[in-house]
């Protein structure tokens, strides 16, 4: 019997739900990992630890050449939604905390937020960890948290980044929509060995309003 200790909500789960999951990105599609489920939470995490420096070495997701359209009308429903929520204008300063190839803040100056930044640790040219001594009126943390070794401590770490009375955007999958045992129909979802935690929507609520945190908007 397998005794896993979920980081999310610490409980131990005797005998987890497993599974075996092939990457879903194409250099790595034949290597498989495991993930399991907690019996408490309901999260989703990556049993092993590796080498994210090695995977995240020529990532997919960094070597968009340029901003297009088609990614300019995804970052147009996002920041639609985000500024129907809350009352940002243009002099806001915000940052996209994980920014990858840093386009979506490049998005962002293009349509009058010409205070936008951008940080990633594993991003050249935005990885300078004074990014992360402002204070911002928005920090946009999209596919991030399933990435991230703590979610307690992103979600911390995102609270100490916004000035009083300012927004965390937080967008990640929702384990409690993944069937684990159609785990080949959630690839994108499980996307490994990338995503280490992938939380349910009631521990992201539970886990906001912990932090005195209101939902504007879901």
């Amino acid at each position: 019997m397998t005794h896993l200790r979920c980081v999310l909500c610490g409980e131990v789960t005797p005998d987890a739900e497993t599974a075996s999951v092939p990457s879903n990105v194409r250099a790595h599609r034949t290597e498989r990992f495991a993930v399991w489920r907690c019996g408490a939470c309901r999260g989703l995490h990556a049993r092993d630890e590796v080498d994210l420096d090695h995977y995240y070495t020529d990532y997919p997701f960094y070597r968009l050449a340029q901003l297009d359209d088609f990614h300019r009308k995804v970052y147009a429903s996002l920041w639609g939604r985000v500024t129907r929520a809350v009352p940002l204008t243009q002099g806001s300063a915000v940052l996209d905390y994980g920014c990858g190839s840093g386009h979506f803040v490049e998005y962002l100056r293009e349509v009058g937020f010409g205070a936008a930044a951008g940080y990633d640790a594993y991003a050249p040219g935005f990885d300078d960890p004074t990014q992360l001594r402002a204070a911002y009126a928005c920090v946009v943390s999209q596919d991030v948290l399933e990435h991230v070794p703590d979610p307690n401590e992103h979600l911390d770490t995102l609270g100490e980044l916004v000035g009083p009375g300012g927004t965390v955007v937080v967008g990640t999958p929702n384990a409690g929509a993944i069937d684990l045992d159609r785990c080949d129909e959630f690839l994108h979802q499980l996307h490994q060995p990338y995503h280490r935690h992938i939380v349910s929507a009631a521990w992201l609520r539970a886990a906001g309003q912990a932090r005195g945190w209101e939902v504007a908007a879901y």
